[in-house]
């Protein structure tokens, strides 16, 4: 099912967009999950944070585990593609995106659209978000599948990476798992 290099990608988790996050806790806890088994997942190469507009919605809110992120950066269109992402991923011959974040219906479906035309893309539903419901978006979900984009929950998508139960990333996740 999967390549092998992916990148993670947070968009506009910012201390100004996050308070209008409508399942703010399940999303903060799902890109914090799949930061977290970035470490023990050795496909996931980078982890890699977009800010739009910095200085009128604020830097990555600290409730984001920033310690496994590799590389930061301001973007000033609704798409996390530009040059600085595409340079980057090139870097580290990136296959695979999964797309964390918000606004579903700005900048991850312009994002998903963007760099579809590059990259396989996973979107975990619960790990995005804007200030509407899962059943509100449901019309915009279906949107993104058009885009080309493959859409599943953060624990199906960490799943599918684990291979063997004797493993260390299968015994983090179900570390994880316990501690839920």
């Amino acid at each position: 099912m999967f390549h092998k290099n992916f990148a993670l990608l947070i968009c506009d988790l910012q201390t100004k967009t996050i308070p209008i996050l409508y399942y703010k806790k399940r999303v903060i806890y799902n890109v914090n999950k799949l930061l977290y088994m970035k470490k023990y997942i050795p496909e996931i190469k980078v982890a890699i944070n977009a800010e739009f507009i910095p200085e009128k919605l604020g830097i990555l809110d600290n409730s984001i585990n920033s310690s496994t992120i590799d590389f930061h950066y301001r973007k000033d269109s609704y798409s996390m593609k530009n040059d600085q992402l595409m340079n980057y991923l090139q870097k580290f011959s990136i296959s695979d995106i999964i797309l964390t974040g918000m606004e579903t219906q700005w900048c991850i479906n312009q994002s998903s659209h963007d760099l579809a035309k590059h990259f396989n893309i996973y979107i975990p539903y619960d790990a995005i978000g804007n200030k509407f419901s899962n059943d509100e978006n449901k019309h915009d979900l279906n949107q993104l599948k058009n885009n080309g984009v493959q859409i599943m929950s953060t624990d199906f998508l960490i799943c599918s990476f684990l291979k063997n139960y004797n493993e260390e990333q299968s015994k983090k996740y179900l570390e994880v798992l316990k501690n839920e």
